[in-house]
C-alpha cells in the first residue's frame, strides 16, 4: 500500500513539473494510426476572472501552478478517449504547454478546461483510462484571492481544424479560445453581536443544500465521484474568515453553481469564538438555479448560541450546578438558582421528571431519577405462546398487551454475573407475567452518560422456584421464570432453540437488558431483525452458539426441582408489528 501511495505522488509532482506521455491518457489507442509528438502552445486572449468585493468582474492574470485540461476528439467530432495536462508558463499573458504528447494526426479539441493546483489536482489513471479534473471546495482560506484561484473555466472548440498543427516543427497552437467560467463565488457577509471580536482566519463551518463540496469533472459537469453523491443533502464546507471590519466578518467561497434548482435554498453557518458559539441562517428567495461567473452575497446575522448541559442527578434535594451569574429563567418550578449554583429540590413524585433552566448563557436539562421511580403500573406488550398445561393465556397471541405492575423484589438480593466479577441487585419485582409469581428485576442507571436499562432476572434455582396459590391452572406448581434460548444468525436469529431449559450454567441465573427509551416510560427488549441488534446471551450456558436470549419462558413442574417437559408460556421479542418486547408506564 505505502509504495502504491509513494508511486500516486511522484506521477502528480512529475505532472507539474512538465507533461510527459504519462500525461496523455488513452484507451483507444489506433496502432495503425499516424502519430506525431507534439508541444502544445495554447494562447489565451483572456485571463482569469475574478470579482471585485461588490461583484464587478476584474481581470487577474494566470499564476503558476495554473493548468488546462485538454480533452480530444476524432475528426467526425467524437471523444477520441485521451486527455492531456497543460501547464501555465509564469510570466506569459496566457500560454499553456505540455512538451511532450502524443496524439494521432488530424484530431481536435473537444474540451479545455482551466483549472489550478489550489482547487485541485487533474485524477490520471492511465489503467483505467480515465482523466478528471477535481476540484475540491470543501476547505477554502475565504479571501477574494483563493475564491478566484478555485475558479474553473470550460471552452468547447469544435470547429474542424481549430488546431493549427505544424508537422516540420512539432507543435500545435490554439488561439484566441474564448472561456466561459463554470464556478461562482459566494460572498458572506455575517453580522456578529456588538461586542464580538472576529479574527482574520476564524474557521467557520457552512452547510448548504443540494451542492457539491468537492466536483470531479466528466466531460464539463460533475461525475459520479462527486461529493455528496447527486448532490443530495447537505454539503459541509470549512471556510475561514477573509476580512473583519468592526463587527462584520467576510469570506468568499468557491461554489459549484446550476446543479439544482434547490441548491443553497438554506445555507447554515456556525463558528466558536472564545468558547462561545455563534450561527447564522441564510433562506434563498428564490427557487432557480444559480448562475456561474456570478457573485452572490449570503447576508446574515450570527446569533451567540446557548451553551446547553444535560445533567442526570438522584431524587434527593441538592445543589446539581454550577453556573455563572445572568439573566434566569426556569421552566419548572423545583429548579432555582442563586449564588452560583443550580439548586434542585426533592424529586417526591414517584417518577423520573427532568426540568429546564436557564441562566445567563446556559441552559440546563436537569433530570432526578433512581430506581424506585419506577415502580408503577405497566403495559406489557409481547408475542405469547400458550403451552398445553398451566398456561396463563388461553391461547397463542400476537401480539398481546395486558397490565403489568412493577413494584417491589421477591428478594432484594446483589448476585455476581457470569464473568465472576460484575455484580447486580434486584431492586424491583415485575408482577402479572404468571398469575401471583414474582420476576425480580434489577434497574441500572450511568449518570454520566445519561442512560438506565431494566435487566430482568432469569432464576432457574430449584431452591427459588415460586410455588403458585393463585386459582388457575397453574396452582399448586412451581413456577420458575428462564430465557428463551435461539441461535444467532447474521443478521437474524433461529433454529436450534430450547423454551423450557432450567440449566442454564453456573451461575444458574441470567438477566437480559431493556434499555429505557427517551420518554423515561417505557423499556424496550429489541428483537434482532438485523446486525444492528445484539440479544442479551447466557455466555455461561453449554451450548456457546445457541446461548441468546429472545423472550421469557415461564415452566412449572410439580415439585421445586422438576425437570418441566415443556413451556407454560413463552413471551417471545418478535411481537407482529413491534420492535420488541416492551413495558411501558400508563
Amino acid at each position: 500500500m505505502m509504495k502504491k501511495l509513494m508511486f500516486l505522488v511522484a506521477m502528480v509532482a512529475g505532472l507539474f513539473a512538465s507533461c510527459t506521455d504519462n500525461t496523455v491518457v488513452d484507451n483507444n489507442q489506433d496502432e495503425g494510426a499516424k502519430k506525431m509528438k507534439l508541444s502544445i502552445n495554447a494562447s489565451v486572449a483572456g485571463s482569469r476572472v475574478g470579482f471585485t468585493p461588490n461583484g464587478e468582474g476584474l481581470k487577474g492574470s494566470f499564476q503558476e501552478g495554473d493548468y488546462m485540461m485538454v480533452y480530444f476528439r476524432k475528426a467526425n467530432g467524437e471523444w477520441l478517449n485521451k486527455t492531456c495536462v497543460l501547464n501555465y508558463e509564469p510570466g506569459t499573458a496566457g500560454k499553456f504547454s505540455a512538451q511532450i504528447a502524443e496524439i494521432p494526426e488530424g484530431t481536435g479539441l473537444l474540451h479545455i478546461l482551466i483549472g489550478t493546483t489550489k482547487g485541485g489536482t487533474p485524477y490520471i489513471d492511465a489503467a483505467a483510462g480515465k482523466c478528471a479534473l477535481i476540484n475540491d471546495l470543501s476547505k477554502q482560506e475565504g479571501t477574494l484571492e483563493d475564491a478566484a484561484m478555485r475558479s474553473v473555466f470550460q471552452a468547447d472548440p469544435m470547429t474542424e481544424g481549430n488546431l493549427d498543427v505544424n508537422t516540420e516543427k512539432n507543435t500545435a497552437t490554439l488561439n484566441n479560445v474564448t472561456f466561459a467560467p463554470k464556478t461562482s463565488v459566494l460572498k458572506l457577509q455575517l453580522t456578529f453581536p456588538e461586542g464580538v471580536t472576529v479574527a482574520k482566519g476564524t474557521a467557520l463551518t457552512v452547510q448548504a443544500d443540494a451542492t457539491y463540496n468537492k466536483v470531479q469533472i466528466s466531460g464539463g459537469n460533475p461525475g459520479g465521484s462527486s461529493t455528496p453523491a447527486g448532490a443530495k443533502g447537505k454539503a459541509t464546507f470549512t471556510v475561514k474568515v477573509g476580512e473583519v471590519s468592526g463587527n462584520v466578518a467576510t469570506a468568499y467561497m468557491t461554489i459549484w453553481p446550476n446543479v439544482n434548482e434547490n441548491e443553497f435554498s438554506t445555507v447554515n453557518i456556525s463558528t466558536e469564538i472564545d468558547g462561545k458559539k455563534y450561527a447564522g441562517e441564510y433562506l434563498k428567495n428564490h427557487a432557480d438555479k444559480l448562475e456561474a461567473g456570478k457573485l452572490y452575497t449570503v447576508a446574515t446575522a450570527m446569533a451567540k448560541q446557548k451553551t446547553e448541559k444535560t445533567i442526570w442527578v438522584k431524587d434527593n434535594e441538592a445543589d446539581v450546578a454550577d453556573a455563572v451569574d445572568g439573566t434566569v429563567n426556569s421552566e419548572a418550578d423545583w429548579l432555582t438558582y442563586a449564588a452560583g449554583k443550580v439548586h434542585a429540590k426533592a424529586n417526591e413524585t414517584g417518577a423520573p421528571r427532568t426540568g429546564v433552566i436557564t441562566v445567563g448563557d446556559v441552559k440546563f436539562t436537569i433530570t432526578q431519577i433512581e430506581p424506585k421511580d419506577f415502580k408503577g403500573t405497566y403495559t406489557f406488550t409481547t408475542k405469547v405462546f400458550a403451552g398445553a398445561a398451566a398456561s396463563a393465556h388461553k391461547a397463542t397471541q400476537d401480539p398481546k398487551s395486558w397490565d403489568v405492575t412493577i413494584g417491589e423484589p421477591r428478594k432484594a438480593v446483589t448476585l455476581t454475573d457470569a464473568d465472576g466479577k460484575t455484580k447486580h441487585t434486584n431492586n424491583v419485582g415485575i408482577k402479572g407475567l404468571y398469575f401471583d409469581a414474582i420476576m425480580d428485576a434489577c434497574i441500572e442507571i450511568d449518570y454520566e452518560n445519561q442512560k438506565a436499562k431494566m435487566g430482568v432476572f432469569y432464576d432457574a434455582r430449584p431452591e427459588e422456584a415460586q410455588k403458585i396459590a393463585a386459582e388457575g391452572a397453574a396452582k399448586g406448581l412451581y413456577a420458575r421464570f428462564v430465557p428463551t434460548l435461539v441461535t444467532r444468525t447474521a443478521a437474524a436469529w433461529a433454529k436450534p432453540w430450547k423454551f423450557d431449559e432450567v440449566n442454564l450454567g453456573n451461575p444458574n441465573y441470567a438477566w437480559a437488558w431493556f434499555p429505557l427509551q427517551a420518554d423515561l416510560k417505557t423499556f424496550m427488549y429489541y428483537n434482532r431483525a438485523g446486525n444492528n441488534v445484539e440479544f442479551s446471551t447466557v455466555s455461561q450456558y453449554s451450548d456457546a452458539t445457541m446461548n441468546q436470549i429472545a423472550g421469557i419462558d415461564i415452566v412449572a413442574t410439580a415439585t421445586a426441582d422438576g425437570i418441566p417437559t415443556g413451556y407454560a408460556n413463552v413471551y417471545q421479542v418478535n411481537a407482529k408489528g413491534k420492535p420488541g418486547t416492551s413495558f411501558v408506564r400508563k
